[in-house]
């Protein structure tokens, strides 16, 4: 693999990583960006039980491009540690961040080893040269959190579950009508947020081959070490800072694609003709309740990851990853074959989409407000859809919000 440094081009959506001096952990986040063929959506909403005790979100997403490569990000931080959102906001970052330096050969600075950390319970209880655009994100803004979280509140007994159709359900009606309600600067404000651009060429060669398997797994030893710094330099023990953690690694030239996971959560793929199916099966605990986490003493044991070469992934139309916030109630019957019909209604509702800014706003709605029993955490889910039909914007051209 050619040693060339990181690629300026590509963007970065997602949560931040947080610090004592600012938590700025919104209870509700939409992100959205293209690289390619590839669009990305991905929302994170607040838990019922997080929402009704008031106490912060803790799972994070982050997505970041560079030239034709795409990274993913979800985390579930233990509800049982009141600062694992700092760990997850951390693990998600570092975890883009270092699968992308890892595939371009630039290598990854890994922090001191984890030498004096103390042990943790084990587990823990709950086109060749394609251009990039970013289409923009939806910011932690204050008053769209409270407001959805508001609405959140407010819905009825008979709110939809996730079992019903996602075509049924009004997840853009009591948005547009809470927009409308607005103030006209605070609107103006809420959608002129919106950032449109075209990016230069990748200019990866095309006959790069990197392992995808070894990359990812250099990433999650990357995020596990810099993740213990993190802590230490914030007072933290490891132990404060548990949270479970999936990424994906995708080339969006080929579609050759890496996964890694530890903890749960799912990482899955809808084929138009096969169906959906889960892409990795990281061990699990065999306990209600209980889950395998990166900051665990002897987290390597847990790490389940995988390379898909272009052949296995041909054909497929979207991808999942998503926290078991999401995964537990979209897997389980009732109703029989729940998972399939999950999955081919919530890829048709994004892709119907009037734009990806409309499917986040979509997507982030339907996770803040769906009912089922017994799902009480935080939900994060990030949806890439390929689109083969897409027509590039010609190289160079300025994309404005007005256009």
């Amino acid at each position: 693999m050619n040693k060339t440094p990181l690629q300026a081009t590509g963007f970065e959506v997602g949560d931040s990583i947080l610090d004592l001096a600012g938590d700025t952990h919104a209870d509700w986040m939409a992100v959205f960006g293209q690289v390619g063929q590839w669009t990305c959506v991905a929302a994170s909403a607040a838990g019922h039980m997080h929402i009704r005790e008031g106490t912060p979100r803790d799972d994070a997403c982050a997505i970041r491009s560079v030239g034709p490569w795409l990274a993913v990000a979800v985390a579930d931080g233990a509800g049982s540690r009141p600062n694992s959102r700092y760990g997850a906001s951390y693990a998600v970052a570092s975890l883009c961040e270092h699968m992308l330096r890892l595939v371009q050969g630039v290598g990854s600075e890994q922090p001191p080893a984890e030498t004096d950390a103390a042990p943790c319970p084990n587990p823990v209880a709950p086109t060749q040269q394609a251009g990039s655009r970013l289409f923009g994100c939806f910011p932690r803004l204050t008053w769209l959190a409270r407001l959805i979280r508001t609405r959140a509140l407010q819905q009825p007994e008979s709110s939809p579950s996730p079992s019903q159709s996602f075509a049924e359900q009004p997840v853009m009606q009591v948005f547009a009508q809470s927009i409308s309600a607005l103030p006209r600067n605070e609107a103006r404000f809420a959608w002129g947020t919106l950032g449109w651009r075209r990016q230069e060429r990748s200019h990866i060669e095309a006959n790069n081959t990197p392992d995808l398997a070894e990359c990812v797994r250099g990433a999650f030893h990357a995020t596990r070490a810099g993740l213990e710094v993190y802590a230490k330099q914030r007072g933290m023990h490891i132990g404060e800072v548990h949270c479970t953690l999936l990424g994906l690694l995708l080339d969006t030239r080929t579609g050759a694609l890496g996964v890694g996971q530890i903890g749960d959560g799912l990482i899955s793929c809808l084929h138009p003709g096969l169906g959906a199916r889960p892409l990795v099966e990281p061990p699990a605990t065999g306990n209600v309740g209980e889950t395998y986490v990166l900051t665990q003493s002897d987290w390597k044991r847990y790490l389940a990851v995988r390379a898909l070469e272009p052949g296995e992934t041909a054909g497929v139309s979207t991808l999942y990853i998503m926290t078991d916030g999401v995964a537990e109630d979209c897997t389980h019957p009732p109703p029989e074959g729940i998972f399939e019909r999950w999955s081919r209604d919530i890829e048709k509702e994004l892709r119907n989409a009037s734009d990806p800014p409309a499917a986040a706003v979509k997507l982030m709605r339907w996770l803040a407000t769906y009912q089922a029993r017994g799902s009480w955490d935080d939900r994060t889910l990030a949806v890439l859809m390929r689109d083969t039909g897409l027509a590039p914007t010609p190289h160079g051209e300025e994309i404005t919000d007005d256009e």
